[in-house]
């Protein structure tokens, strides 16, 4: 994995037209099927959109019952890259402009957990997690990508859009997780992630009632914890099994990326 970046992204049809020798890809009428050689790579891709890509997908939810399975699933993931997907969406108001101009993208991430910089974050929560399984305690550890993702992808176009682009530049990222425990993960909605708001909102009378008791049952019960993985990010591709990384993504959106999985639309201000 030393040739790896620390995290790397790429567009998905990239990904498709020039895999990572860990992948054989195969295109035909309908969806793609993807196959990977579990020796070489952890993949996690589970959302509605891929997940028939990847029939032997570990899922998001990677869950243990004993120590022994849990030190058989941390070896694994520190030993071998971890393969995500994550969705990117990007809105902007132009300064004196009327309109909004929305960019979304959808990737596959790789991330080198072998990296010094990554392996240090995740054994922060998998050592602990190590400690509540010996003690039977149930626990959910979540392993997430999206505010490093979501952080990369508000601010790589800001240099094209002038120095007061970032007041007026909302970004989201959502998939890029994964969930280590022995039972499910925490319910975000009742959590106080702001991006959330709006949904609490318009449920309003029904989380006034159910939430307190979720969040007290959940911590009596349960030990939670959420880790944002931070790290530099990459364009990766791959060129006759070689990885190929670049710094700056704006040689992609040069390359015709809206073609490629990129897609720009623009809309009235409300």
């Amino acid at each position: 994995m030393e040739q790896l970046p620390m995290i790397g992204v790429t567009l998905v049809q990239d990904f498709l037209s020039s895999p990572s020798p860990f992948f054989q890809v195969h295109c035909g009428i309908g969806d793609p099927v993807v196959k990977h050689d579990r020796s070489q790579v952890n993949v996690c891709v589970d959302s509605a959109k891929r997940r028939d890509w990847f029939s032997d997908s570990m899922g998001r939810e990677l869950k243990v019952s004993s120590p022994g399975e849990y030190e058989t699933l941390v070896k694994g993931l520190l030993s071998k890259p971890l393969f995500l997907e994550v969705t990117l969406e990007r809105f902007t108001a132009p300064a004196c402009e009327s309109y909004t101009k929305t960019t979304k993208a959808e990737m596959f991430v790789t991330v080198n957990t072998a990296h010094p910089v990554i392996k240090s974050q995740l054994l922060r929560v998998l050592d602990e997690g190590r400690t509540l399984i010996s003690t039977g305690r149930k626990f959910a550890l979540k392993i997430s990508f999206n505010s490093v993702l979501k952080d990369w992808y508000r601010d790589f176009l800001s240099a094209d859009e002038g120095l007061l682009s970032c007041l007026n530049t909302l970004a989201f990222a959502e998939n890029a997780s994964i969930v280590v425990g022995n039972t499910s993960e925490f319910f975000e909605p009742y959590g106080c992630d702001p991006s959330l708001l709006c949904c609490i909102i318009c449920c309003l009378p029904c989380c006034l009632l159910t939430c307190p008791c979720y969040r007290i049952h959940r911590y009596m019960t349960t030990t939670d914890r959420k880790l944002k993985v931070q790290g530099e990010i990459l364009y990766l591709d791959w060129v006759d099994g070689v990885p190929q990384s670049q710094r700056n993504f704006n040689f992609v959106m040069n390359r015709e990326v809206r073609r490629s999985g990129v897609t720009i639309t623009e809309g009235n201000m409300v």
